[in-house]
């Protein structure tokens, strides 16, 4: 929502709350994904290279007409949103590929808020903006993360100690919509769709020389019943260095025929990767425990 003349975007107000709740449940501060989206972006609005038009800069005359100046530019700078966007997006490079903006480019500037009368030609307007290829393009990319996000993984079970100091990590891939069956059947028609071999869970390990496993998604009591059973993984991890990744695989989903000839990424991590898993997940709670038994 509009967060005002301070936060016109307030894309760093959800970054804020987002690091603030992943630091009281000792969680990642990156999220999974972030979407801002527009109400349709103006012609002429300034530049990252341009920030501010001949017409806005100011000029040398009296103290108080620069300061003036100073202080309108200011906040025409806070009411723009994709400026807002942009550069918050160059301060954050490590979230540039999880976070998106959706504003549609009109062919003139943007009808006042109020201005029901102009609601239709809006609506037709925006609907051939996402009918171009990139566009499309871009909003299937951004579903296929919003579908990778909705799973996550918990342990569950006793991790078993490898040789040198590699642990097989044993735990479930669980969907955030398994509580609702009418969503799950929807999501197992999606996932029936998807191209051969099938969808499935990649988990990888960085940096290693080991092969990457795969476990195959079975969707037909997803279809049938609207049940999604916890899938059981166990992640080998090599050490205590290894960065884990899960990913959700499904080659062609949510592609259109045309799209499907691009060279698209298949794979959308799922909810709370990449992470250390040896780290955060084994140690940490091998730490809690051994306090915990101290204390008793």
């Amino acid at each position: 929502m509009d967060g005002g003349i301070l936060h016109n975007n307030p894309v760093e107000i959800a970054l804020e709350e987002v690091r603030r709740l992943a630091e009281s449940s000792r969680q990642s501060s990156i999220p999974d994904i972030l979407i801002s989206i527009g109400t349709g972006r103006q012609l002429g609005q300034p530049s990252l290279e341009n920030p501010l038009p001949d017409n806005m800069r100011p000029v040398q005359t009296s103290w108080i007409k620069n300061l003036f100046t100073i202080v309108r530019n200011q906040i025409k700078l806070n009411l723009d949103t994709e400026k807002r966007w942009f550069h918050v997006v160059k301060e954050n490079p490590q979230l540039e590929e999880r976070m998106h903006r959706i504003n549609p480019s009109l062919d003139e500037d943007p009808p006042e808020m109020d201005n029901v009368a102009q609601a239709d030609p809006l609506y037709d307007k925006v609907n051939e903006w996402v009918s171009i290829t990139s566009s499309e393009m871009y909003i299937a990319k951004i579903a296929r993360g919003l579908l990778a996000s909705s799973f996550y993984f918990e342990r569950d079970g006793v991790a078993v100690m490898g040789s040198a100091s590699s642990i097989s990590l044993p735990g479930l891939i669980k969907c955030r919509l398994s509580g609702d069956p009418i969503a799950i059947k929807h999501l197992g028609r999606l996932l029936s769709a998807v191209h051969h071999p099938g969808a499935s869970f990649v988990v990888e390990n960085r940096p290693s020389g080991r092969k990457e496993k795969k476990f195959i998604i079975v969707y037909q009591d997803m279809i049938n019943y609207g049940v999604w059973k916890d899938m059981e993984v166990s992640v080998k991890i090599p050490g205590e260095d290894t960065s884990t990744t899960i990913s959700l695989e499904a080659p062609g989903l949510c592609d259109s025929k045309r799209i499907a000839r691009a060279a698209e990424e298949s794979r959308f991590t799922i909810s709370g990767f990449p992470r250390n898993l040896m780290r955060n997940d084994f140690l940490s709670g091998l730490h809690h425990r051994r306090s915990m038994q101290r204390d008793t």
